[in-house]
């Protein structure tokens, strides 16, 4: 009987981690992905704050936004998708 509350306290334990630690990862891509999307608007204003700089700087400024807004768009996807292959909403929620 001993033997059983132990690996119960184990299994207990493994799952608190487990539980503790798609919390973590949940919030980590969320993170990321808003920052990226902060990136991407922030290329956005330098863009429009180069005009009197010349067409290059706008340029510059807009093709990085554009790829911070792919960028953004792959880590929202990758999100979506890391979502769908793990069992968050039955341990986050239990």
């Amino acid at each position: 009987m001993s033997a059983d509350r132990v690996q119960w306290f184990r299994m207990r334990t493994a799952l608190h981690w487990l539980r503790e630690e798609l919390e973590t990862l949940n919030e980590e891509f969320k993170w990321t992905t808003r920052s990226i999307g902060n990136y991407c608007e922030v290329r956005k204003r330098i863009g429009d704050l180069a005009i009197e700089k010349g067409p290059v700087h706008v340029a510059s400024g807009y093709r990085q936004a554009a790829t911070y807004k792919d960028l953004a768009a792959s880590a929202q996807s990758a999100y979506s998708d890391a979502l769908k292959h793990t069992p968050t909403g039955a341990l986050l929620n239990s």
